[in-house]
């Protein structure tokens, strides 16, 4: 037979259609498959000679037969006198099977190959030898494949990463040592299981149609996960998977492979941190909480959706460490984090960024105001379940919290910007006292910055007298004698004109600037107090509004006592008034620290009664000289409900033996109802602005 009949088993004759079927058979081998004719001539080469020797069938065929009639080339001559040796030892036994051989060769690319070769007799009709099929395994590439597979096994399962193979279905086939020591699973337990098994995050159905979509797009997913280990301990993961693909693109396998971030930052302590929990409330920490961000930003611009960012901030809680102590400030820092992860709905994700701020991600919010909607009724829910008391040993506490929404894309659209801009509207709920929410705007923005830029100002205005306190009438509704006047601080700013204090104190007191700035207001007041009685005047009590900040100054009732001396004023001249809210918090306000100032003789008052939670407990410990009632609760007069929840409210101050003013009077009508239930004060704009000192009217 002549190498030219083609590429067929055409050698075998006693039938042509096993020729095929062998032919068949032999090009889906990854064994080496030739067949030569008595004459040394090459028909048949197998398709798999290119990974072998990196020819394609038809090259290696062609060089070889030709090489056969020049000597000079010698490319193949190694393998064509095996070829020659081979078909006249096949004719001396022939119909026996050869001892398998082994044969060096060249690879196209010049290394060498290694096989092991078994030659077959092709016997004609009559019994003669028409030549032979030679099957060659390569050794080189199975030596290798057999090395680099014990390797492979050694590093597999001695590896510090835990690492885990799923198949098609999304099962797990095997895992490493470093997998069951870091989860607590064995092997044989999870073999047949999903990582849903762990919990968390693998057990969120948005989690597993993230990697899933990644992976089929890239083929590789990389991030951060929490896990959940079989004791019920959670974990932050920094996870790795790829995607192994036959060559139609069908998936074979997935092979994924974590660490546990927490161990890696003890391992790499200095190095910077990696850990991705809060040490205390094993929530996320700030780090993964900006890496779950830029996820939902990018789910989000895919899917159309819109998300929110909540920035919780406890108010006052640094009171409640310096009062009860850090472990009382810490189980409630725990609680409240899982309060607020257990009223959120599934999909949504807590973090503590540290302190007592805690963000809130919400996901898949529909759009326009209806996002804004949403948002809402979550933080809602987030305020009443933090608002509910915390059981210490000895115990209970209340909080409330200041909250600033920023939603995206309307607020932004880069994780670092949501975040700052929802604190900047936490910040503006800060500056109006705290207890609220708020969702952020361009004017918020602009007004929380001025305020920051104001408040680092407050030295250098201090010095170049910038600051005066104007003065408001308390008037007694029965025989409208000013029976007081409170101190309110202006900041006569150069090129911002008159700025109130609700745009810059806040800001002051994160700046630590309180201190001096409290101190020149009571100074300021025994000095007015004393140019005013040197004027013949019959000066009332003069109410000064008290900072939480000012009451944590271990100076202050040394400085108070030094002004009132310094400017020859009596203590029953001075009111020193605290907002409500700041007493409903217990461990906000030193009481010990207010008997050591009441003891000087100057009388307490509290503002905002009625505005938020009694605090009847606190009130009850306070020689308390008035109570100063909420503006709104005065906004509701004059209708029927008003008036009753006011009769009420001063029944009760009735009945501690306090003096009860009305904040806020702006309307005749309102005149009326607070006369009508008997209130000893009236304060607000129906009577007189705030003026300053030399307009002031005593009559």
């Amino acid at each position: 037979m002549s190498s030219s009949e083609g590429s067929a088993l055409s050698g075998v004759p006693w039938n042509a259609g096993v020729g095929k079927l062998l032919q068949r058979v032999a090009d889906q081998l990854s064994d080496l498959v030739l067949g030569v004719d008595s004459s040394g001539g090459l028909y048949y080469v197998s398709p798999s000679v290119e990974a072998i020797l990196g020819y394609s069938p038809e090259d290696f065929r062609r060089l070889y037969n030709r090489a056969l009639a020049f000597s000079a080339d010698a490319r193949f001559r190694m393998l064509q006198d095996f070829v020659q040796e081979r078909l006249q030892g096949i004719s001396d036994l022939l119909g026996e099977e050869q001892v398998p051989e082994t044969l060096v060769l060249n690879h196209r690319d010049g290394f060498r190959v290694t096989l092991q070769v078994r030659c077959t007799t092709v016997q004609g009709r009559r019994g003669e030898s028409r030549g032979a099929v030679c099957v060659c395994r390569d050794l080189t590439s199975r030596r290798d494949t057999f090395a680099s597979t014990a390797l492979a096994t050694r590093i597999f399962e001695n590896s510090l990463t835990a690492i885990y193979i799923t198949n098609n279905q999304g099962r797990l086939v095997q895992v490493n040592r470093a997998f069951s020591r870091l989860t607590g699973y064995d092997s044989e337990f999870l073999t047949g299981q999903k990582p849903e098994l762990l919990g968390a995050d693998f057990a969120s159905a948005e989690f597993t149609s993230l990697v899933a979509s990644e992976l089929q797009a890239s083929g590789v997913w990389e991030g951060q996960a929490l896990l959940r280990r079989r004791d019920g301990s959670v974990f932050a993961a920094a996870v790795h998977i790829n995607q192994l693909r036959d060559e139609s693109g069908r998936v074979l396998f997935n092979v994924g492979c974590f660490s546990d971030a927490e161990e890696d930052g003890r391992c790499q302590s200095g190095v910077g941190p990696r850990a991705f929990l809060d040490a205390l409330t094993r929530l996320p920490n700030r780090s993964l909480c900006l890496d779950r961000l830029e996820r939902a930003i990018a789910r989000a611009r895919r899917g159309a959706a819109q998300i929110a960012v909540l920035y919780i901030n406890v108010d006052d809680f640094q009171s409640i460490n310096e009062a009860l102590g850090c472990e009382v400030g810490d189980s409630v820092l725990r609680q409240v984090g899982e309060r607020i992860r257990c009223s959120l709905r599934s999909g949504d994700s807590v973090a503590r960024l540290g302190g007592d701020a805690f963000v809130v991600l919400l996901e898949d919010l529909r759009g326009g105001n209806v996002c804004l909607s949403d948002a809402a009724a979550v933080v809602a829910k987030v305020r009443s379940v933090i608002g509910r008391p915390y059981r210490t040993e000895t115990m209970e506490l209340a909080l409330q919290t200041s909250i600033g929404v920023a939603c995206c894309p309307l607020d932004g659209s880069d994780a670092e910007q949501l975040l700052q801009r929802a604190e900047v509207a936490m910040q503006r709920v800060k500056a109006s006292g705290g207890d609220g929410v708020q969702f952020y705007s361009q004017a918020i923005s602009a007004r929380v910055y001025a305020g920051v830029q104001l408040a680092q100002g407050v030295p250098e205005a201090l010095s170049r007298d910038q600051f005066e306190l104007c003065f408001q009438p308390i008037v007694c509704p029965r025989t409208d004698a000013v029976v007081g006047q409170e101190a309110l601080l202006r900041w006569q700013h150069p090129l911002m004109g008159s700025v109130l204090p609700e745009e810059f104190i806040a800001h002051a007191e994160r700046a630590g600037h309180i201190k001096m700035l409290g101190a020149w207001v009571l100074e300021e007041v025994g000095r007015q107090w004393q140019q005013w009685q040197q004027q013949g005047c019959r000066v009332p009590v003069v109410t000064v509004n008290l900072s939480v900040e000012q009451l944590r100054d271990d100076d202050i009732v040394q400085t108070l006592q030094a002004a009132l001396e310094r400017y020859g004023m009596p203590a029953g001249a001075l009111l020193l008034e605290l907002r409500a809210a700041h007493l409903q918090r217990r461990g906000a306000v030193d009481i010990e620290v207010l008997e050591q100032l009441l003891a000087l003789g100057v009388g307490l008052s509290v503002e905002g009664f009625g505005d938020s939670g009694l605090a009847l407990e606190a009130l009850r410990q306070l020689p308390l000289a008035a109570l100063k009632l909420s503006p709104r609760l005065i906004k509701g007069l004059p209708d029927e409900q008003g008036r009753r929840l006011l009769r009420g409210v001063v029944a009760l101050a009735r009945e501690m033996g306090t003096q009860v003013v009305a904040l806020g009077v702006e309307t005749p009508a309102q005149l009326e109802a607070v006369q009508a239930v008997g209130c000893d004060g009236i304060q607000g704009y129906l009577l007189s602005r705030p003026v300053p000192a030399a307009q002031v009217a005593f009559a």
